[in-house]
């Protein structure tokens, strides 16, 4: 059997953000495509795992294999319920996300309400 991996975003691909409506029956059919065992499933996505656990409940999407989550910053590895971080990633990323952001970020994944982007002075809300 070859292994299959899907990765997708949420917001205004499985989840209707906006006015554009949801088409009918894709829910359904997504289900059942992950549902094969060969599909490993992955969501990607710049919410943080409360947000994502949120979308997942509120829609009734299926819980993945893993998350991306932070804009790429945390990735988790999701087994019978149970989101845990990927700690070889956070290794990986923490020092390029501390010299960007030094003030502001803990470790990848931390909560904080506004972050300096990089070099421009600018702030934005995660």
């Amino acid at each position: 059997m070859t292994r299959r991996l899907l990765c997708t975003d949420l917001d205004r691909t499985l989840i209707p953000n906006g006015a554009q409506a949801e088409s009918p029956g894709a829910r359904e059919h997504f289900r059942q495509l992950v549902g094969r065992e060969e599909v490993t499933l992955a969501y990607v996505s710049g919410r943080h795992r409360a947000l994502i656990e949120q979308g997942i409940a509120e829609y009734g999407l299926p819980q993945p294999d893993y998350a991306i989550a932070d804009v790429g910053a945390t990735i988790y590895r999701v087994k019978a319920g149970s989101w845990e971080i990927w700690e070889e990633w956070e290794a990986q990323i923490a020092p390029g996300l501390a010299r960007a952001i030094p003030s502001r970020v803990a470790r990848p994944g931390a909560n904080f309400a506004r972050a300096e982007i990089a070099g421009t002075g600018k702030t934005e809300s995660p």
